[in-house]
């Protein structure tokens, strides 16, 4: 059964692509929603599980490039989880309000669910070039279902392990990538 959606169209999850340090970049959920991510790792999940016990099982499960997601790793606490659920909204902005391109690509640090979409907002691997000031909103894919409501194919949950990459325009000065990790639940 999918789990409640929380971020709507009129109140989405806002991710901030912004710098915490002179140029030290990240992209992370508003300071207003850490709370609620931090706190859907301890969401229930299988019986006896929460989801940072699936995610972990996953990771492991999946031939990781490293012991942890940086979102999980205690060394690296300056990483927020970005935990979306299928058929939830984002909005993406840059904190300052520079111009941007955002896109979003199956994590490589594990091997990939490869019936899974590409990303889980559908842009099929395409950046989306953001205005200085400006945002862009998605909605998280929900895969197709059957007459009882049980998916026909995989959606982004399958994948999990997101890798969410952002350039940046500081006006004059050298385009600056960004690249956190993020995941999708169900």
């Amino acid at each position: 059964m999918p789990k409640p959606r929380e971020y709507t169209a009129d109140d989405p999850l806002l991710i901030q692509i912004i710098e915490h340090r002179p140029g030290e970049w990240t992209i992370e959920p508003h300071p207003k929603h850490h709370p609620k991510m931090k706190g859907r790792l301890k969401d229930p999940d299988k019986p006896g599980k929460t989801l940072k016990d699936r995610i972990l099982d996953e990771w492991t499960a999946r031939h990781p490039t490293q012991t942890l997601p940086d979102f999980l790793d205690p060394a690296q606490p300056e990483h927020v989880p970005m935990i979306i659920r299928e058929g939830e909204f984002v909005r993406i902005e840059c904190d300052p309000a520079y111009q941007f391109e955002v896109w979003v690509e199956k994590n490589k640090k594990v091997d990939p669910d490869p019936g899974a979409p590409a990303d889980p907002f559908g842009w099929n691997g395409s950046h989306r070039s953001v205005p200085a000031g400006g945002n862009i909103s998605a909605a998280v894919l929900i895969p197709p279902v059957d007459v009882n409501g049980d998916p026909t194919e995989p959606g982004p949950r399958a994948q999990g392990f997101y890798k969410f990459r952002a350039l940046v325009y500081p006006p004059g000065a050298a385009a600056i990538l960004v690249d956190p990790d993020g995941y999708c639940d169900g």
